[in-house]
């Protein structure tokens, strides 16, 4: 159901054969991405509001999923322990990263599209998808954990370096991080084990 907010009323209806566990929107290219219960994704056009893709591949409930900037790669995360790209100009699947040892719960492309982050199931922090490590690339089954963890720990040692380089910065310069806490506080929780 398409709502209008201003008024409050019902303004389109587009029917599905299943429920939608999840839903993602970008409003640039009107598109919606919705993960339906039969393990399906569909891809619909608000404007003539037809479905335009679906996608099937997904062994377990789809958790997460996202549209890139450009809306020509859908990111799609399950319970299967899979994360999958779709590829929408021409609806056929991009890259799987197979067999996680842990579920990614949650997916954002970054605003000019060249990274994925997840987050996963029992892990603190993000997982950082470059180029090189997802687009295009099908993990094997055997070293998806591994990459896993050398992606994630790459990206925490960047971080601790990135962060200790940033102190002894002028403080003029502008410092961009995902935390809105102050710049104490995230180095502690960065060093909490040393800490401890």
């Amino acid at each position: 159901q398409i709502w209008d907010i201003a008024t409050g009323t019902l303004s389109a209806t587009i029917k599905l054969p299943s429920p939608v566990g999840a839903l993602a929107l970008n409003r640039e290219s009107n598109l919606a991405a919705v993960a339906c219960d039969d393990l399906t994704l569909r891809v619909a056009d608000l404007d003539t509001l037809n479905v335009v893709r679906v996608f099937a591949g997904h062994e377990n409930r789809v958790l997460d999923l996202c549209l890139s900037p450009d809306s020509r790669t859908l990111a799609s995360s399950g319970l299967d322990g899979t994360i999958r790209l779709w590829d929408l100009p021409t609806g056929s699947a991009a890259a799987v990263v197979e067999r996680l040892d842990s579920p990614a719960t949650c997916l954002a492309f970054s605003p000019d599209g060249m990274f994925l982050t997840s987050a996963h199931v029992d892990r603190r922090g993000v997982v950082l998808w470059t180029d090189g490590a997802v687009f295009g690339l099908s993990a094997p089954a055997s070293s998806a954990s591994a990459e896993l963890a050398a992606a994630a720990g790459a990206v925490a040692e960047r971080a601790a370096a990135a962060a200790e380089r940033s102190l002894d910065r002028d403080r003029d310069l502008a410092l961009v991080r995902l935390s809105a806490l102050p710049l104490s506080r995230v180095l502690l929780a960065m060093n909490l084990d040393d800490v401890k």
